[in-house]
């Protein structure tokens, strides 16, 4: 009897433990490593599963827009507290209503059976803005972009398949990312109509904040120039500055487009508030503090 009782005691050990390590492993094959949501392979099959049994779900895909840019400027370990914040994000807003999964290095898809797309629209833009919200508390990458884009949709079994609506939405996210850059271009031509300012060639307009001499100099593409300035996007976030420093000084040919625009109409001593649109500026590439796609606003001295 006593033999018995230890075999039986080892026997339920040795199952609970082979219980134990088999919930690990299925965990490993669902989950992301670094997020803990779930992996595209645990999407997929769960979307698959909604699909044969034609039950109603809507579906985001999410895509982060300053991964690539904070993990070339301040390394990797940056990067994974990016992604980790955005998640901390969706999470927050989220978790009681959808499925969240990782399925690449700053791709998202979240699936929901509760709530349409509509309402899960709504939710990602409280998420996004927890995301900036993180982003500007943490001070420590204060020239990287917290924002994701994402697009979404319900699923409808008479038009698509689980491949296609994941493609459908991975377009409407995209064209997402293009909404920042038509409210910049909103802006540049509100402002461009406001009393006071004034155009100059291909799309750059100005404001006269104080006038220099009208018999001072003015640069040419060889000269060097010597000047202070301010520099923000529309939301009024300062990406660059040289008050409180020393004055840049640079030859006029290493300027962005939109600044050789203004300067070569600016006599020495005129200061200028500039508005430059994205295509003078740095086009569709993000550079530090400055989404691809920004209007840039320079005050410049």
């Amino acid at each position: 009897l006593s033999y018995m009782a230890e075999f039986s005691n080892a026997f339920n050990s040795m199952t609970e433990e082979l219980a134990s390590r088999h919930t690990k492993l299925q965990k490993m094959a669902e989950r992301d490593d670094l997020t803990g949501l779930y992996n595209r392979k645990y999407i997929m099959w769960y979307m698959d599963v909604l699909e044969e049994e034609k039950k109603p779900f809507s579906l985001a895909f999410v895509d982060l827009d300053g991964l690539k840019f904070t993990n070339d400027t301040y390394g990797h370990e940056a990067g994974d507290f990016y992604i980790q914040a955005s998640v901390a994000a969706m999470i927050k807003y989220l978790q009681n209503y959808a499925r969240l999964s990782r399925i690449g290095g700053d791709e998202f898809l979240i699936v929901s059976e509760t709530i349409d797309s509509v309402q899960l629209a709504g939710l990602l833009e409280k998420s996004r803005e927890e995301f900036r919200r993180i982003g500007e508390e943490s001070g420590e990458f204060e020239q990287s972009f917290f924002h994701f884009s994402f697009g979404c949709i319900d699923m409808d079994y008479d038009k698509y398949n689980v491949a296609e609506v994941v493609q459908i939405a991975d377009g409407l996210m995209y064209e997402n990312k293009q909404e920042y850059y038509k409210k910049n271009v909103e802006w540049l031509e509100a402002k461009s109509k406001e009393e006071g300012v004034n155009a100059l060639e291909r799309g750059v307009f100005y404001k006269v904040l104080q006038s220099g001499p009208a018999s001072g100099k003015q640069p040419g593409m060889t000269n060097v120039v010597v000047c202070h300035y301010r520099g923000r996007t529309i939301d009024g976030k300062c990406f660059d500055t040289s008050l409180g420093g020393c004055p840049l000084a640079i030859r006029m040919r290493e300027l962005i487009e939109g600044w050789i625009i203004a300067l070569k109409q600016m006599h020495v001593g005129d200061k200028w508030e500039i508005y430059i649109p994205s295509e003078l500026g740095y086009g569709k590439i993000s550079q530090p503090g400055i989404p691809g796609g920004s209007t840039l606003i320079f005050e410049v001295e």
